[in-house]
């Protein structure tokens, strides 16, 4: 069973195996291995790929709900910000996803599209965690803190007062513009076990690194000690 991004499994699994796919195994006629035949013999006369990428896809012209929301495929709805109701968008649907824009082609979100015979509901979460900032009295009972996993950034958030909390959300609003609410999500639990809520800047530069390499790359995994390093850095700074 296939979990997770079909596209990434596509990309990472599918066309690795394929072309791997008996590439050692020996032509039965020309005594060469398969691998070596397509290089020698195809890339010779393969054109170079178009400069731009063929895109399958359809793109429709809709008027969004008083509330911000379009139903597509006649059951599943998606939210957009309150700011686009009663408006004329273009929504782009692709195998994978949906994105909406405004008339002129400004893009105003794009989300993971929804499959299955059940009703489903997805939200411009990052939009949401704007709103949420003004309005932190809604927290508790949010689509946002109900969006968020269980464990350390969850239960740092709920111990905040309101001023706090607000200041928090702030943080967490600024940084999911950028690199979304996931990615902005995970950073900051790792960075709040240190007994703080993190700065923006730390909180981006975390982000920066999970964008940049894989995640067990940024977690010490192996266990060993890298106090020494930590020592040789503060006499750096001196």
């Amino acid at each position: 069973m296939i979990t997770g991004s079909i596209s990434e499994y596509n990309r990472s699994v599918m066309m690795k195996d394929s072309f791997a796919f008996e590439a050692d195994k020996i032509h039965y006629r020309k005594g060469k291995a398969q691998s070596l035949i397509w290089q020698e013999e195809d890339e010779t006369v393969l054109h170079a790929l178009p400069e731009k990428s063929f895109i399958v896809h359809r793109i429709d012209s809709m008027t969004t709900s008083k509330t911000g929301s379009l139903v597509l495929d006649s059951k599943h709805v998606y939210n957009l910000d309150p700011l686009h109701s009663r408006q004329a968008v273009l929504v782009e649907k692709t195998a994978f996803t949906v994105s909406f824009y405004t008339r002129d082609g400004d893009l105003i979100k794009t989300f993971d599209r929804l499959y299955g015979d059940d009703s489903q509901e997805v939200y411009d979460i990052e939009q949401l965690l704007a709103a949420l900032v003004h309005k932190t009295g809604a927290w508790h009972n949010s689509y946002v803190r109900e969006s968020m996993e269980d464990g350390p950034l969850k239960e740092w958030l709920d111990s905040r007062d309101r001023s706090q909390l607000r200041s928090n959300l702030s943080i967490l609003s600024s940084a999911s513009r950028i690199f979304g609410f996931a990615d902005t999500c995970l950073s900051a639990s790792r960075l709040v076990v240190k007994g703080h809520f993190p700065s923006l800047e730390d909180l981006e530069s975390y982000c920066y690194r999970l964008r940049e390499c894989d995640e067990s790359f940024a977690l010490n995994t192996t266990g060993v000690s890298l106090s020494m390093y930590d020592k040789l850095l503060a006499k750096e700074a001196l």
